[in-house]
């Protein structure tokens, strides 16, 4: 428990405390889906009720008008950001204690979230979770940054340390500083004005006045790394590859949930992890009420795709009724 404890607090200064601070910039920066997550979502069946996890300010909530997608985030900032895609909804949650009814969603969605957890262990769990809300036909598309991208303007590879600060800057704006010194000459005073940038050189002690450096922890997968994780968590891969489309080399993985037979404890046993991974999802808990919202969500995204609109409330109560 020490070690998860270190973990979180890890994760907590490194990643949620920095996309807080960030997030107003990075969602700026966010606003294109990248195209395998757009077409996964664009196949799902009418009516199908699922979760994007790790949504950040939302941007795939609205890729398919057809199906409802509950998003959720550690950041309260994206989250805020996220809640504005209506009607989807957005909360605020660690990716390992969602507040949701587990084997009730169609599908899951999980975009560069997974290489934020700082152990091993924690990578897991995190697997297992999302595999946990899926119902029993359910599938899931994961995505993380990929060790093996020579090519990209990052050139990581094999050799490279798998756990790194990746830097996200926030520069001025070249016309605002030209501006800004402008009025500087005439003793104004100004407000800085933030672009960003994300790479892997750092340079902070070369940094212009007014630009500003912020480092988060990532884990780089290897090769055949996201697959065994989903393997231990009990999962059934379906499909996976590297996609660069995105300027980015990240491990897509399609994974589907077993039926209801979890192999976390056996290929886990060894490792001596197991038993404290089941412990804490055994735990979780959820409001009933949570479930009975998500079958009424679902009523009316069927009934819409058939065009049976205008349901009486009472109607979906007791059609839903546990």
């Amino acid at each position: 428990m020490a070690a998860e404890q270190a973990g979180a607090e890890y994760e907590a200064q490194h990643v949620h405390d920095v996309y807080e601070q960030i997030a107003s910039h990075f969602s700026a920066t966010r606003y294109k889906p990248w195209p395998v997550i757009e077409k996964f979502l664009k196949e799902l069946s009418p009516g199908s009720v699922g979760l994007d996890i790790g949504c950040g300010n939302g941007k795939y909530l609205t890729v398919n008008p057809s199906v409802f997608i509950v998003g959720s985030d550690r950041s309260p900032s994206l989250t805020k950001i996220a809640s504005s895609h209506q009607p989807h909804a957005a909360v605020v949650s660690d990716i390992l204690s969602l507040p949701h009814q587990n084997h009730s969603f169609d599908f899951a969605i999980s975009i560069a979230v997974l290489h934020h957890l700082s152990t091993p262990e924690r990578r897991v769990e995190a697997v297992q979770t999302i595999l946990d809300t899926l119902n029993k036909h359910g599938k899931a598309l994961l995505y993380v940054w990929a060790l093996e991208q020579k090519e990209s303007r990052r050139g990581w590879d094999e050799g490279n340390e798998q756990d790194t600060m990746v830097p996200w800057v926030m520069r001025e704006k070249k016309e605002k500083q030209k501006k800004d010194r402008k009025q500087q000459n005439k003793g104004d005073s100004v407000q800085p004005d933030a672009s960003t940038q994300e790479g892997q050189t750092t340079g902070t002690s070369l940094e212009p006045a007014g630009d500003k450096t912020f480092y988060r922890y990532y884990h780089l997968y290897r090769k055949g790394e996201l697959e065994h994780n989903i393997e231990l968590a009990g999962g059934t891969i379906v499909e996976a590859g590297y996609d660069r489309d995105n300027c980015l080399d990240l491990l897509d993985v399609i994974a589907q949930e077993e039926d209801g037979v979890s192999r976390l404890s056996q290929l886990l046993g060894d490792l001596g992890v197991a038993a404290s991974i089941m412990l804490q999802t055994s735990v979780r808990r959820v409001k009933p009420a949570v479930d009975q919202t998500l079958k009424v969500l679902r009523t009316l995204f069927i009934r819409s795709s058939e065009g049976i609109l205008n349901v009486p409330e009472e109607e979906l109560l007791r059609e839903n009724a546990a």
